[in-house]
């Protein structure tokens, strides 16, 4: 793996506190789902579902993220575009729905090796060293190759309906003396869920649960629950759950165990919500037989459901 595939997969987790911008305590409104659904499911995402977030937010902690560098004396500003290619890496996150993406230039006095180590000795506030540079690598057509090198801050804090953020430093040499520095400041946020894709416990007496085990001797075992303190506590787990930014692609073990949740308001009637778990990162959701946005970390599920099979929930 390059380095700057390593950085691409180095993001922030996802935490409860602000660092101080305005916009932490907003939610974007969920979106607008033609399924029918009960003012009860209504009332549950109002009450229980986590916060969304918004391009507004997202692109105020990156502008914030950037006033918070801190540069070698002497270092001046360049105009943002063009950007040179020695400083020009590739979208380390790619091209995302749900995120943005700021940058800014600069000119350092020092040469590359210094100025990456003061970089790396000056963490902005509220922030981590997350990747130090660990070298120099190359980049640009054969024959043509220019030498940078690589670091990440990223903030010990975030808004809580922000997936993932971190400012991205490219240092690489100046033709005309000293170094230059790209800075990326890169916000992933987390969409909103729809309405439909919520449970309202009171509604389900009936969860149909089927474990496929696949191996030698694939198998599937079901289990019919009526117990409405199961069924409750699994739709809180599930209400709680943040929608997935659609283009984050989750690094998967090999799928071993797929686990099927069918709520259904009786034995007789068809499953009105189904939900699909396994360990890897995603969660689908199916209600009234349309596809619902993804839900992200199925561990919380898996931790109620995998016991009751007598499975472990991370092996």
């Amino acid at each position: 793996m390059t380095f700057r595939s390593a950085l691409a997969l180095a993001t922030a987790a996802t935490l409860a506190a602000c660092i101080g911008i305005t916009a932490c305590d907003s939610a974007a409104p969920l979106a607008s789902q033609r399924a029918t659904r009960s003012p009860g499911v209504r009332a549950v995402a109002a009450r229980l579902g986590p916060p969304a977030g918004s391009r507004t937010e997202a692109a105020a902690l990156a502008w914030l993220m950037l006033a918070r560098l801190r540069l070698p004396p002497g270092s001046r500003r360049l105009p943002p575009n063009p950007v040179p290619r020695s400083v020009d890496p590739s979208a380390l996150w790619g091209v995302v729905s749900d995120g943005v993406d700021v940058h800014e230039l600069f000119r350092l006095p020092e040469p590359m090796a210094p100025a990456a180590a003061f970089l790396s000795a000056h963490v902005p506030p509220g922030m981590s060293l997350s990747i130090r540079a660990l070298g120099t690598g190359r980049q640009g057509p054969i024959g043509a190759e220019t030498a940078y090198t690589d670091l990440a801050y990223k903030p010990r804090s975030v808004p809580a309906g922000v997936n993932a953020a971190q400012l991205v430093l490219t240092i690489a040499p100046n033709p005309s003396g000293g170094s230059l520095l790209r800075v990326d400041a890169q916000v992933l946020w987390y969409p909103a869920r729809t309405a439909a894709e919520y449970i309202d416990a009171a509604t389900y007496h009936v969860l149909r649960i089927d474990v496929t085990i696949f191996g030698a001797r694939p198998h599937t075992i079901h289990r019919v629950v009526t117990s409405s303190a199961l069924i409750m506590q699994l739709a809180k787990v599930l209400n709680r759950l943040h929608a997935a930014p659609y283009t984050l692609l989750p690094s998967c073990p090999p799928i071993d165990v797929i686990f099927r949740l069918a709520f259904a308001v009786s034995r007789q009637s068809a499953p009105a919500v189904v939900v699909t778990a396994n360990r890897c990162l995603w969660i689908q959701v199916t209600a009234g037989a349309r596809t619902q946005p993804r839900l992200q970390d199925s561990a919380p599920v898996l931790a109620v459901t995998a016991p009751m099979f007598g499975l472990n929930p991370q092996a």
